[in-house]
């Protein structure tokens, strides 16, 4: 992605790449230069030290976004997104493709930990263009750490942040966590294992905004609705977000005549509406997949779940919703309205949903200055 950027815009004045910093937060401004204070400080002294302005900003800052965040400053309980942290943390590191001939190289695969103390860490192996990506998770309890062996090269190290472990260190948790996962005993080298071992582990969370736009802000993929893995359409889902406000952008812009700033801040809200009552349907609708419906409360719909999902194992090949959203070439709100019998509500149809976001939307422009033009993005030093 980096190189295509580069060939397509390194010579104009359109890419700007900005290394070892993170955005801290995002304000607006109004008139060109004076920045709006949300109801919640979202900057802090140290925030500020470092801003560029920009037109439009669109957050792919994950589940964590910090755009997200600015949003929801920017107009309370108007904005709103329901999160939560899922159990266990990860580590990530890519490996050449693994050369046992168990392993397709181009197949996804889940390995489970074998031999006696292997405890709860799962390799998940996914297949790159130069060889594989390996995601280490696991729930690390202090039961779990600290086996018979107080804890000496269990794999359930790997998942701990360890910056002080020495060689000698490194090959015993190696032999461990290669008896663990033997299908990868070539690939986890001590070199390896000392990678990952220093690694700092992460979490993860599922997400879901009720809208993908405010003002002049715009979030999409894991910023937006993330579902923690649990569907495969992590990275998929992000690119159709990314596809659909490209093209509202383009439509509104070539449909219309820009003669000012407020012209050209008009265009893009309307093209920022059109994108979130496009994309949030699809979004919800993936993350209610993935996380699935809470218990059903009718009898009546519990019944239809459990004949609809023995039906499917017995009739369509077990066919799970990982593998039918992977599969299907249905759009994910058609998918989620097949399974409305799982669901206490009825999936919300294509109406419902536009009213929505024009609801929302009024709400949040009724608080938003009209002379906001442009927005502020403030980053910090990556340490």
């Amino acid at each position: 992605l980096l190189e295509e950027l580069e060939n397509r815009y390194g010579e104009t004045s359109k890419l700007k790449l900005f290394f070892n910093s993170k955005v801290s937060a995002c304000g607006l401004i109004k008139n060109g230069k004076d920045l709006i204070q949300p109801e919640t400080d979202i900057f802090g002294e140290g925030a500020k030290q470092q801003a560029e302005l920009f037109d439009l900003v669109v957050g792919c800052d994950g589940f964590r976004s910090n755009v997200r965040k600015s949003m929801e400053a920017y107009a309370p309980n108007i904005v709103t997104t329901q999160m939560r942290e899922l159990p266990g943390l990860a580590k990530v590191v890519t490996l050449p493709a693994a050369s046992s001939e168990r392993l397709d190289a181009k197949s996804v695969h889940l390995l489970l930990p074998s031999g006696s103390g292997a405890g709860s860490v799962t390799a998940f192996i996914e297949p790159t263009v130069r060889g594989s990506c390996v995601l280490f998770a696991g729930r690390v309890s202090e039961e779990e750490s600290t086996p018979e062996n107080n804890g000496e090269n269990h794999p359930l190290q790997l998942m701990d942040m360890n910056t002080d472990i020495n060689a000698d260190q490194a090959s015993a948790l190696g032999n461990a966590v290669r008896e663990a996962f033997p299908l990868l005993q070539k690939e986890l080298t001590d070199e390896v294992v000392l990678q990952v071992a220093k690694q700092r582990p992460f979490a993860s969370a599922v997400v879901k905004a009720n809208t993908y736009h405010c003002g002049l802000f715009a979030i999409c993929g894991d910023a937006a609705h993330a579902t923690g893995g649990v569907s495969g359409q992590g990275c998929n889902s992000a690119l159709c977000d990314s596809a659909t406000l490209a093209n509202c952008l383009e439509k509104f812009h070539s449909d219309s005549t820009i003669s000012g700033e407020s012209d050209r801040c008009r265009i893009v809200g309307k093209a920022l509406l059109a994108y979130s009552k496009q994309a949030v349907p699809q979004g919800t609708a993936l993350f209610e997949l993935a996380i699935g419906p809470d218990e059903p409360t009718s009898t009546g719909r519990r019944i239809l779940s459990t004949i609809s999902a023995a039906f499917d194992f017995i009739f369509r090949g077990g066919r799970t919703i990982q593998r039918i959203l992977g599969t299907s070439l249905q759009s994910f709100s058609d998918i989620r309205k097949t399974r409305d019998l799982f669901f206490d509500e009825n999936f919300p149809d294509a109406v419902e949903f536009e009213a929505s976001m024009e609801k929302i939307h009024a709400d949040v422009m009724k608080k938003l200055s009209p002379d906001i033009n442009k927005v502020a993005v403030f980053t910090q030093e990556m340490k």
